[in-house]
């Protein structure tokens, strides 16, 4: 998970360089803290204890994310389970806390701890079928868990690149001895999994931090949900729930772009939290089949599962949705007017974008005083 985040090595094609890194944030600096066994296990004071080392020493290291890439079945409320206690400490503290959705899908309800937590920033996987020059054989694999929570929140928040994800590994690691047919020439490890797309993510907060210093978890939540790009069907029918896809699939340079702040756990109460003041409820509601569901998202909601791998008609995001090729809807059962407005967003993101692109006086006129 630490190469996946912060591998410094250079990526090549053909032998020669291409000018980027195999890890997310490479300039990033690291704080490790171990907690689990060399089969993968940790009893769950080792993880509070482990937690509140990272707060207690936030300042010294200056840590302000916290990667949180496992996940056990929630065995309690999200407010009396020890591990989340000490997660929310982490976030009223100021450290951002990254969290796997867990490997338990494709059936409804199986988010892990911490990752049931609504505080957290909790991130499902996508995998992109190894065609990386193409998002329309991406897909949620089944193994991503699924919201929502006990507490009927909605989850995962985000999904990201989470299959055949390589890193650096220790030779003598008990997963490296037990799959050797994982291993590349390179001497890379090749895993898959929600913990790998939590790390994936975690490198994207420290690009962010890198750029806005001042950005605290809650911003840092909202730059990540505000770019999120859903999976669309050609009829303007979401591809996929938002308890298997949250906010939709995040990238680094729509994070940066066209990220917001302010609307970062809005629905909540951290402080009232901690104090045992208030506890919180999702919006999931159980439909007539007696699953779960949102107010609102059958009509909004394709009836038919998405394709795992190449999509005819999934596209990731609104301006791919927008600009395929014979964009008009298709399918004569749809509706003319889509259930989204997506054309809408589409504008709203083209007039952020084309700001972006303006020169500024500075730029434009050379010549004259510095800024």
């Amino acid at each position: 998970m630490a190469s996946i985040i912060a591998h410094s090595g250079e990526t090549t094609r053909d032998g020669g360089p291409t000018g980027t890194y195999k890890g997310v944030a490479p300039d990033v600096g690291l704080v490790a803290v171990k907690v689990l066994d060399r089969e993968g296990f940790a009893h769950v004071l080792e993880i509070v204890r482990a937690i509140q080392w990272v707060v207690d020493n936030r300042e010294k290291y200056n840590i302000r994310v916290l990667n949180l890439s496992f996940a056990q079945k929630p065995r309690w409320p999200y407010w009396e389970d020890p591990v989340n206690q000490a997660a929310m400490r982490a976030w009223a503290a100021g450290i951002a806390v990254v969290a796997a959705a867990g490997n338990d899908g494709p059936d409804p309800e199986t988010i892990g701890s911490p990752g049931n937590l609504p505080y957290l920033i909790t991130v499902g996987a996508v995998t992109d079928s190894w065609t990386p020059d193409t998002r329309d054989d991406d897909y949620i694999p089944d193994f991503s868990s699924r919201g929502p929570t006990p507490s009927g929140h909605v989850k995962p928040d985000v999904v990201a690149l989470g299959g055949h994800m390589t890193g650096l590994i220790h030779p003598e690691s008990a997963i490296a001895l037990e799959q050797p047919e994982d291993i590349l020439r390179t001497g890379e490890f090749v895993s898959t999994g929600s913990s790998q797309a939590s790390a994936f993510v975690t490198g994207i907060l420290a690009l962010l931090i890198q750029l806005e210093p001042d950005l605290t978890p809650d911003d840092l939540k909202c730059k990540l949900i505000s770019s999120a790009e859903p999976a669309i069907n050609r009829n303007g029918k979401l591809a996929y729930s938002p308890f298997q896809q949250g906010y939709g699939y995040v990238t680094a340079t729509r994070a940066v772009t066209l990220g917001q702040r302010g609307c970062g756990n809005t629905d909540f109460d951290l402080h009232a939290e901690l104090e045992s003041a208030q506890h919180f409820l999702g919006p999931a509601i159980v439909d007539d089949e007696g699953g779960p569901t949102l107010p609102g998202l059958q009509s909004i909601l394709s009836s038919v599962p998405s394709n795992k791998g190449m999509s005819k008609t999934r596209k990731w995001g609104v301006k791919d949705h927008i600009e395929r090729p014979n964009g008009k809807f298709s399918d004569k059962s749809s509706p003319s007017t889509p259930p989204i407005d997506w054309m809408a967003l589409y504008l709203q993101e083209r007039d952020v974008i084309e700001n972006l692109s303006r020169p500024t006086p500075c730029q434009s006129a050379p010549s004259s005083p510095p800024c």
